[in-house]
Parts: structure tokens; sequence; C-alpha cells
């Protein structure tokens, strides 16, 4: 905190700038205006904490916004579904009605509603397959875009946390090596992909459930269209509405509870990328190498007596006077067996008795 005191010479213009400001400040116990100043608080767990945070304020809205999309294209392919249903039914319909009309069920009448049948069916299966497929398309389509955006987005985040933690410096703020400052080298270049893939699989999997439902109840609805006509044709698309909408429902739950699935299993993937990489773990400078560790300090006095013993133990083996023996041969030869005195033998007083 800033605290600046107060006296009477304090000019205006400061106090008229200083009440604009006034939110911020306050006056303390000694009469002292004090500016509180928020400092921005890092999050918990440092690098790591907010990394993982951010992944989930990112991944868990994206994979939101995927289960309301394929939830749509679940709709749209239920609908086109119960429109090709119905249009088989109608059509298997009038020629059944013409024959129970005619009472001809056996004859002529009657070949002409199978033969109507079997082109109701060939068509709808037909148009079963090209739905089906359109909807598949788009479901992959939609759900590459959402991948393509956790990327972006990871890839930025990424790098605005890193930037914040470490800057521009090579090592971290403490200790050890920062993470890389890639993200592909940190997370992978497939990071996301495969839970993207097992959200694609899915809705590719209840798109084929819807259409394939759906025909599986009009084939079953034929032999009552057969016997009742028009009346059994009114019956039948109302029971297939009834069913096509329990199959839908299911079949979005079931992709909803998917996509939490995956959700949960792309922060946990997150979470054990960095789990064990504790920047600078393990390599504290000098850890366990203390200077003189497990040794006593040794007092003043003790150290010159070491010192005197180290120059004392230098000068050991070389005996005074060491040499001198070969020396008085020498001379004694010169100067007609004279001898020397010994070099430090004290010699006879030149002073006058």
């Amino acid at each position: 905190m800033i605290t600046t005191e107060i006296w009477g010479g304090v000019p205006i213009k400061f106090l008229e700038q200083l009440s604009a400001v006034r939110t911020t400040f306050g006056l303390n116990r000694s009469g002292h205006f004090v500016n509180n100043i928020k400092m921005v608080a890092k999050k918990r767990g440092g690098f790591f904490g907010s990394l993982l945070g951010g992944l989930k304020s990112i991944a868990a809205p994206l994979l939101g916004n995927v289960g309301k999309v394929v939830s749509g294209l679940f709709g749209g392919a239920k609908t086109a579904a119960k429109q090709v249903a119905h249009q088989a039914v109608n059509n298997v319909a009038q020629s059944a009605q013409k024959a129970i009309q005619t009472g001809d069920v056996r004859g002529e009448a009657a070949k002409a509603a199978n033969k109507i049948k079997t082109n109701a069916m060939q068509t709808a299966n037909q148009q079963y397959t090209h739905s089906r497929d359109t909807m598949r398309r788009e479901a992959t389509s939609q759900i590459n875009n959402y991948q393509q955006q956790f990327n972006r987005r990871m890839q930025t985040h990424y790098g605005q946390t890193h930037q914040q933690h470490y800057g521009p410096r090579s090592y971290g703020p403490s200790y050890g090596p920062p993470p890389p400052r890639q993200y592909n080298r940190y997370y992978g270049s497939g990071f996301g992909k495969k839970h993207f893939k097992k959200l694609e699989k899915e809705a590719h999997k209840g798109i084929n459930k819807i259409h394939a439902e759906s025909k599986k109840h009009l084939v079953a609805s034929m032999k009552h269209i057969k016997q009742h006509g028009k009346k059994g044709a009114g019956a039948m698309k109302k029971a297939h509405t009834t069913h096509m909408a329990k199959v839908h429902k299911e079949v979005r739950a079931g992709y909803i509870k998917t996509v939490k699935e995956v959700t949960k299993a792309l922060h946990a993937e997150a979470k054990k990328k960095g789990a064990g990489m504790a920047v600078g773990a393990g390599k504290m400078v000098g850890a366990g190498k203390m200077v003189g560790a497990g040794k006593p300090r040794k007092s003043k006095t003790q150290l010159r007596q070491e010192a005197a013993a180290r120059r004392e133990k230098k000068g050991s083996g070389m005996a005074v006077g060491a040499g001198v023996k070969g020396k008085k041969k020498s001379a004694r030869a010169k100067g007609g067996g004279q001898e020397l005195y010994e070099p430090y033998a004290p010699r006879p007083s030149m002073r006058r008795t």
C-alpha cells in the first residue's frame, strides 16, 4: 500500500484529482490517505494451474457447442427420415386402397399394389441413404471446425500463459528450465484429436440409428397398410412419428452424455501431461552439496597451528649443512689440508687480547 500524509499546503488541483479516484482511496487510523493497489495474483498452481484452468474454460464451451450442433443434426435426420417414411406409406396406401375397394386383393390389383410397394421401398432406401450420408458429412464438417477452433485458442492461451509466467527468460522464476515455448512441443501436435474423433464417431452412430429405426418401422408397417388401406396408413404415420420421437430422444441423450465424458477425458489428459513436470524439480543448485557439510568449523588458533605445521613439514628432510662434507674434502685438496669451519660453527674471536 502507498500512504501519503496530507497537511495544510496541499494544492487544490491535487485534491480534485484525488477526488476523481476516491473509490480507490481511503483514510487509515493515522489520518493518512491510503491507495489500495490490488495486485493480480497468479492462479493457484502457477503455470500448470493457469494452463489447466484455461483449457477448461476453452474446452467446455466448445464441446458444449458440438453437442448442440450435433443434436440439431439429429433433429434434422429425424425429420428427413419421417418424411421419407410418410411418403412411402402414402404411395403404398393408395394402391392398397384400390385393391380393397375392388375386392381384388389377390388378382391384378394386388399385383399392382405389390409393384408399387416395391418401387416405394426402393425409392425410400435411396432417400434414406442420401439423407444419412448428408447428415454424416455435415456432422464431420462441424466437429472438425470446432477442433480447429480448439487448437487455435489453446495455442494462443499457451503462449500467453508462458509469457506471463516466464517472459523472455530462458530459466524459470525460481530454478530450472521452464516448459517449452511451443504449444505442440508441450501437448503434442495431435492433442485433443482422438477426443474429437470420438465425438464424430458417436455422431455418425446416432445418425445411422435414426435412419435405420425409421426404415425398420416402415417395413413393419407395410403389412398393416395392405390390410387397412388409407385408414391403416394414417395409423402407421402417427405410430412412426411417435416411435421416431422416442428414438431421437434416446440418441440425443446418449450423445450429450458422450460429450460430458469426452470433456472429462480431455481435462484428465491435459492434467496427466503436466503431472511430474514441476519446473526445475530436483535441480536446485548445490542441493545436498553444502560446503563443509558434516565437518565442524575450526577456530582461528587451530587454523594457525595447522598452517605452522604445514610450513614445518615442508622443510623436513633437509638437514642443516647437508652436502658440506664433499666441499670439505675438495677444500683440503686445494688448500693443503687446511680445514674449513663448519658453516654454522662460531668463528674464533679476532679481537686483540
